[in-house]
């Protein structure tokens, strides 16, 4: 039993290391970075993108919109199990350094850069699709309440990207 769940402890790792980078960022008290953010976003797109887009698009685009960023926490499961299934134990422990480092480098600079996320930034932000209901719930129970430049969703999923592309033969 234990051998088959050993090659799943980093994902316990991974939410254990994300709480605690919260815990070091908000026990440092840096100051946050929101400012210079939305200084850039006001310079590159002149206006705060995420209210514009709730603004002008209707809600069923942006439950997909929602929809795609609630898929980062689908894909932390399915991405591993994919490798392990398709590729072997030797292929997801590369898999799990990848993206550890990944995660590592982003967690690094938390506690130096760090922001408010958007939907607590901007009451309006919020929309009241089911997507969005459904993201503000594991938000408001797993989040630690702050982002980091660059994002570690981002980077994690770019990261898992490639090391499925690294493995990458056809069929399954």
């Amino acid at each position: 039993m234990l051998t088959r769940l050993a090659p799943w402890l980093p994902l316990p790792v991974l939410f254990v290391t994300y709480q605690l980078a919260g815990w070091i960022a908000r026990w440092l008290a840096r100051p946050s970075a929101n400012d210079l953010l939305l200084a850039w976003d006001r310079r590159i797109f002149g206006t705060d993108p995420g209210l514009w887009l709730v603004q002008r698009l209707p809600v069923t685009v942006l439950n997909g919109i929602d929809l795609f960023y609630f898929s980062y926490y689908v894909l932390l499961i399915v991405a591993p199990w994919v490798m392990a299934r398709r590729r072997g134990r030797s292929a997801l422990r590369e898999f799990w350094t990848s993206a550890g480092v990944t995660y590592f480098l982003c967690y690094l600079l938390l506690p130096w850069f760090p922001s408010t996320p958007p939907r607590l930034l901007f009451p309006g932000f919020a929309y009241g699709g089911p997507v969005h209901a459904l993201n503000l719930w594991v938000l408001g129970h797993f989040s630690i309440g702050a982002n980091v430049f660059p994002s570690p969703h981002v980077a994690a999923a770019v990261c898992f990207a490639l090391c499925h592309l690294r493995y990458h033969r056809t069929g399954w």
